[in-house]
């Protein structure tokens, strides 16, 4: 599938910090509770405003889960990260492709997604695929 970008960022940093306060997930919308940890992104782009982003470990571990199947699939490394505020969109539109989530249930307009991504989709009906197998 491979992310295309037009264009990249002058100053990039991330690291995984701990949370002296709460903070929103700028992913899934989540809290990331004082004492959790958290990925966070410090960058520049075009010598504009400096953009910061904290993201759960949750949203995180799926980036990295896509991140490897993209490398895996030929992707150069940096067209094989989803963009920053576009995790549930590219699970959704790969078809499958991850292993994440099936194509929208027509029956029952609802999208099957495995547990570690339902928490992307808060605002749409999904039925766990490990719980509809049982």
């Amino acid at each position: 599938m491979c992310f295309y970008y037009d264009e990249y960022a002058d100053v990039w940093r991330e690291k995984d910090v701990t949370a002296a306060k709460g903070h929103k997930c700028y992913e899934c919308g989540g809290l990331i509770a004082k004492g959790e940890r958290y990925h966070y992104t410090f960058s520049i782009i075009r010598g504009e405003k400096p953009n910061s982003f904290k993201e759960c470990m949750k949203c995180r571990a799926l980036r990295v889960a896509i991140h490897d199947i993209e490398r895996d699939h030929g992707c150069s490394e940096p067209e094989s990260w989803a963009p920053l505020y576009g995790l549930g969109e590219a699970i959704s539109e790969a078809d499958d492709h991850y292993g994440f989530l099936t194509d929208p249930n027509d029956d029952i307009d609802c999208y099957c997604v495995k547990r570690e991504a339902s928490h992307l989709f808060p605002r749409t009906p999904v039925l766990i695929l490990e719980d509809a197998v049982k």
